[in-house]
């Protein structure tokens, strides 16, 4: 913070620190107009977990620099396990990218990935 003394008394502040602090402020508002929630995703029935590659490579093009993460628990035939035994699996696997996600994410659903995101609402 640099500041010469006017006459009356009163500081008048640099160009360049009014420059900065616009700079800094307008930088912040960027950031959170441009900073994407976490999208994870839970697949279907007998799916794997690459299925959704695709929808996550669009998601990247679309929205740079979001966080796109597809769990890849209970693939194939360990989606017949029982269901309360998936949502548990799936639960510690978004709870860190849950936790870390102040705003909230958004979660992707197919199938009997539903039942999971359900269980894991409830």
């Amino acid at each position: 913070w640099r500041s010469t003394k006017m006459a009356a008394g009163r500081a008048k502040l640099s160009p360049g620190f009014v420059q900065t602090s616009f700079l800094l402020v307008f930088s912040a508002i960027l950031v959170r107009i441009a900073a994407y929630k976490p999208v994870i995703f839970i697949h279907g029935i007998f799916d794997k977990a690459n299925t959704f590659n695709n929808f996550s490579d669009r998601i990247k093009t679309a929205h740079p620099g979001t966080n796109v993460t597809i769990i890849d628990e209970y693939t194939e035939l360990f989606s017949l396990y029982p269901m309360w035994e998936q949502v548990s699996g799936f639960q510690k696997a978004m709870e860190p990218i849950m936790q870390e996600a102040k705003d909230g994410v958004h979660i992707i659903c197919y199938s009997q990935g539903k039942i999971v995101c359900v269980g894991r609402i409830s």
